[in-house]
């Protein structure tokens, strides 16, 4: 067994800190902020990031520092194709600001089709390997196909329903890779599809009970339709492997599955 203790003084004993941190914004450069220091100095970074990311958010601060950390992030990238992709304080405050904003996004956006995945039990397998015996693999594709289209078009027709916060923060990221990038004509979207839908939408079809979106962690056959679902979107959402014309699926089964959406219509739609 293993104990933490913690000392909590009164919150008066704070105030010069919280103080320090609300100035971390307009500090130049954000890497002398106190909010950038101490999201890099902890041991455990989730330990600072969610505090830090909940003070800024309740005094309207974060979207100043979410942009000022994330042009730091892309200063040191080299290639727009691993825009985002890392796990910096930037992605980090990314993600946890998408989980305290965005719960209520996600109920209406996914909840009613992982609702439909989980309760259907349809098999969507299509692992020539996994089949179990009676499979038909080209019914299995058929129902991975219709699920994968259905959350695809709900997700790129819901940006009605994206909270306000993550609409300023990803217009930011947005102006700051074409900036980074003038002479690639597919960056604008990457820098927003590598967070909605790799961090966001796709993380929450895999796990949805994580995010209070089921009660219950689904049955292994339910969460391997989910996998492959998610593996699906998260390939939809990347503009880079889809400007190239091919995916970037190690496996052959889904490199062939994914042919079925190498049409213009859905770059067209993650574009929107």
């Amino acid at each position: 067994i293993c104990y933490t203790e913690d000392y909590v003084l009164p919150s008066e004993y704070y105030g010069p800190l919280k103080t320090l941190l609300l100035k971390s914004p307009d500090v130049q450069p954000i890497s002398a902020s106190a909010a950038y220091i101490l999201g890099e100095i902890c041991r455990d970074k989730n330990d600072a990031v969610l505090p830090l990311v909940r003070l800024l958010l309740h005094h309207d601060r974060l979207v100043p520092f979410a942009t000022a950390v994330a042009e730091l992030d892309l200063k040191d990238t080299q290639d727009a194709n691993t825009i985002f992709r890392g796990n910096s304080l930037a992605t980090r405050c990314l993600d946890e600001m998408m989980k305290i904003v965005g719960g209520h996004y996600l109920k209406v956006t996914l909840k009613p089709i992982l609702d439909e995945i989980c309760e259907s039990s349809k098999s969507c397998e299509i692992d020539p390997i996994k089949l179990k015996e009676g499979d038909n693999v080209e019914n299995n594709k058929e129902n991975l196909r219709y699920y994968v289209d259905k959350l695809f078009s709900t997700i790129v027709k819901s940006s009605m329903s994206c909270p306000t916060v993550m609409c300023d923060i990803f217009y930011s990221l947005r102006q700051m890779a074409t900036q980074r990038f003038p002479n690639d004509p597919h960056v604008q979207y990457s820098a927003v599809s590598s967070f909605v839908f790799l961090r966001f939408f796709a993380v929450a079809v895999v796990s949805p009970h994580t995010f209070h979106l089921r009660p219950h962690h689904p049955d292994a056959q339910t969460i391997r339709t989910l996998t492959l679902i998610s593996k699906t979107i998260q390939t939809l959402g990347s503009w880079g492997s889809l400007s190239k014309s091919k995916s970037s699926f190690k496996e052959s089964f889904m490199c062939e599955f994914f042919k079925m959406f190498q049409e213009e219509g859905y770059i067209i739609a993650v574009k929107k």
